[in-house]
C-alpha cells in the first residue's frame, strides 16, 4: 500500500514538473505558446506555418486574443509584438537596442566571430556606426553628392544596354536572355555597384562584375536560407552541428563565407596600392584608422579588416538584394495591374519625357510613382516580422516585465496591414498616399519599412533615392509583363526568409 501511494505521488510530482516547466515564463510576461523542451514556443510556430513564421504569429495572437505574445525561442525568452501602435513603441524603446547573440550572426565570419554592425550592439555598434556613416556621407551615401548621382544615371544606363542590345560578356548571360530578365535578381548586381562607387569612389568596370554577379547570388542565398527568428540552426546550435544540411545551416554559412571572401578581395586590392598620404575613398580612410591603432599598440580598438568587411558587407545587403526585392515585388503587382504601369509611364511622359534621363529633382513632380515605391513596401513587407531587438536591461513595457536578454520582435507586416490604422490594409493602393489634389502627403505613410529609433536602416536614403531613379529610368524606356503563357507569381507564393521575395522567375522586358 505504502508502495503504491509512493508511486503516485511519484506520479503527480513528475506530472506537476511537465505541467510547471511548460508554461513557466518570467514574472508578469505577456502570454504566449507552452515551453517545449529544447525548441521552447519556436515548435508551435514551426508546426503552425513553417514557411512564413509571421503568419504563425497571427494565428498565435488570434488564439490569445492579443497582439503582444510571449514565449521561448529555444532557450530565448522572446516577445512579438503584433500591431501598429506597439511596433513603434517597441522601435523607439532605448532599452530595446540590443541585438541577440545568434548563431545568424556570427556565421558570416570564417572564424564565427561577431563582427560588422547590424549583430552587433554596445560600444562597437555605436562607435562603428557613427564612424562608417559619418564618412560614407562624404561620397554620398545617404545624402545628395553630384558625382555619384552622375555615377548611377551611368551604371543605369550600362544596365539598360544590356536589356536593349544583349549581354556582352559571359557574366551576364546569368541574367539576361532574348529579351528576358531573371528576376529577383537582375536589379542587384546594378545597386550593388552603386553601392561600391561609394565604398571606392569608382564603379567596378562592366567586364569585371563577374564575381560582382556571384555576390548578388550569395546574398540572396543568405536572405533565403535565414530568418527573423535566427532560423533553428541558430536557435539550437547543436541543429547546425549534427544536421548541417537538412537545417540549411551549410548553404547559409558557405554562401556568407564566399561573400565575406569577394568583399576582402575588394578590400585588399586597396590595401595593395594604399598611399597613408592620399586618401582615395572611404577604405582608405578606414584603413588609416586600422594602421593608427597598430601604431599605437590600441588592441582594444575596434577598427580591424574583417570589422570592416562586415561592415560593408551590412550595408551592401540593401544594394544587393532588398532593393532588387523592391522592384520585383513593384513590377509583380504590375504583372497583375497593368494600370499601375500605365500611370506611373504616364507621368514620367509628362515630366521627363524622353530626352533625358530622370533625376531625384523630379520627383517632388511625380507623386504617383512615389507613392506607388511607398505603397509596395508597405503591401510587400521586406522583413516581415522585422530584425530582432534585444532588451539591455531588466524594463517595464506595456504592463509586462521585460527581464534583460529578451528578444523583441516588431511585426511590420502584422503593423503595415493593421485595420485600426489602414484603410483596406490588403489591397495595393497607391492613392492612400495622396492628397485631394493629387500631390503626395508624407503625413499619410506612417509605415516603417526601414525600422526606426536608434536602430533605424543607415541606408534609408541612399534606398530611396536609388529606388525612384531606377523604376523611373527602367519604365521610362521599357514596358514590364509575364513571358506569354506564364502567370505571375501571387504575393502568397512568395518566400520567406529574413527578407520576402518571389521564387526565381524570367519577366519579359519590351522597348517602348
Amino acid at each position: 500500500m505504502i508502495s503504491f501511494i509512493l508511486l503516485i505521488a511519484c506520479f503527480i510530482i513528475f506530472i506537476y514538473s511537465i505541467y510547471v516547466y511548460l508554461f513557466s515564463k518570467p514574472v508578469n510576461f505577456p502570454p504566449g505558446p507552452p515551453n517545449v523542451p529544447f525548441f521552447g514556443g519556436y515548435i508551435f510556430m514551426l508546426l503552425l506555418n513553417y514557411n512564413h513564421l509571421h503568419r504563425a504569429v497571427n494565428r498565435i495572437c488570434k488564439f490569445y486574443k492579443t497582439t503582444v505574445i510571449g514565449f521561448y525561442l529555444g532557450e530565448w525568452p522572446c516577445i512579438v509584438l503584433n500591431d501598429s501602435e506597439n511596433v513603434k513603441k517597441a522601435l523607439f524603446h532605448r532599452d530595446f537596442d540590443g541585438r541577440p547573440d545568434i548563431l545568424m550572426g556570427r556565421l558570416r565570419h570564417p572564424n564565427l566571430d561577431l563582427r560588422g554592425i547590424f549583430f552587433t550592439e554596445g560600444d562597437i555598434w555605436h562607435e562603428q556606426r557613427r564612424y562608417t556613416l559619418r564618412y560614407l556621407r562624404d561620397f554620398g551615401f545617404g545624402r545628395r553628392y553630384d558625382l555619384l548621382e552622375k555615377e548611377i544615371e551611368i551604371q543605369i544606363a550600362q544596365y539598360l544596354d544590356i536589356i536593349k542590345n544583349g549581354p556582352k560578356y559571359p557574366h551576364e548571360n546569368k541574367y539576361f536572355k532574348d529579351g528576358k530578365v531573371l528576376l529577383p535578381m537582375a536589379f542587384g548586381p546594378t545597386f550593388g555597384n552603386c553601392f561600391i562607387t561609394c565604398l571606392l569612389n569608382e564603379p567596378i568596370a562592366r567586364e569585371d562584375m563577374a564575381d560582382l554577379y556571384t555576390a548578388v547570388d550569395n546574398a540572396f542565398i543568405f536572405q533565403r536560407k535565414t530568418d527573423n527568428y535566427g532560423r533553428l540552426y541558430s536557435l539550437i546550435e547543436e541543429v547546425a552541428k549534427y544536421f548541417p544540411v537538412m537545417s540549411d545551416y551549410t548553404v547559409a554559412r558557405d554562401a556568407s563565407v564566399e561573400l565575406y571572401t569577394y568583399f576582402t578581395n575588394l578590400i585588399n586590392e586597396q590595401v595593395k596600392t594604399f598611399d597613408e598620404t592620399h586618401e582615395r575613398h572611404f577604405i582608405d580612410m578606414y584603413i588609416n584608422k586600422i594602421r593608427q591603432a597598430e601604431l599605437n599598440g590600441d588592441k582594444e580598438s575596434h577598427f580591424s579588416y574583417d570589422q570592416l568587411t562586415l561592415a560593408c558587407i551590412d550595408f551592401s545587403f540593401p544594394a544587393l538584394s532588398a532593393l532588387s526585392t523592391t522592384i520585383t515585388f513593384l513590377f509583380q503587382q504590375i504583372c497583375h495591374e497593368s494600370e499601375v504601369q500605365q500611370k506611373i509611364q504616364a507621368e514620367i511622359d509628362h515630366v521627363v519625357g524622353q530626352g533625358r534621363f530622370p533625376t531625384l529633382d523630379d520627383r517632388i513632380n511625380m507623386p504617383y510613382t512615389e507613392a506607388c515605391l511607398r505603397e509596395i513596401m508597405r503591401y510587400e513587407t521586406l522583413v516581415p516580422s522585422g530584425l530582432p531587438h534585444k532588451a539591455l536591461v531588466d524594463t517595464e513595457f506595456l504592463g509586462y516585465s521585460i527581464p534583460k536578454g529578451t528578444i523583441i520582435l516588431p511585426a511590420l507586416d502584422a503593423a503595415f496591414h493593421d485595420t485600426s490604422v489602414w484603410e483596406r490594409p490588403n489591397d495595393f493602393w497607391p492613392e492612400r498616399f495622396l492628397d485631394a489634389s493629387g500631390k503626395l502627403c508624407l503625413s499619410k505613410d506612417i509605415s516603417l519599412p526601414f525600422g526606426a529609433g536608434k536602430r533605424l536602416c543607415a541606408g534609408e536614403t541612399f534606398a530611396r533615392n536609388m529606388l525612384f531613379l531606377f523604376t523611373t529610368a527602367f519604365l521610362q524606356a521599357f514596358s514590364v509583363r509575364m513571358p506569354n503563357g506564364v502567370k505571375a507569381y501571387k504575393f502568397s507564393e512568395n518566400l520567406t526568409g529574413t527578407i520576402r521575395t518571389t521564387p526565381d522567375h524570367w519577366l519579359q522586358v519590351t522597348a517602348r
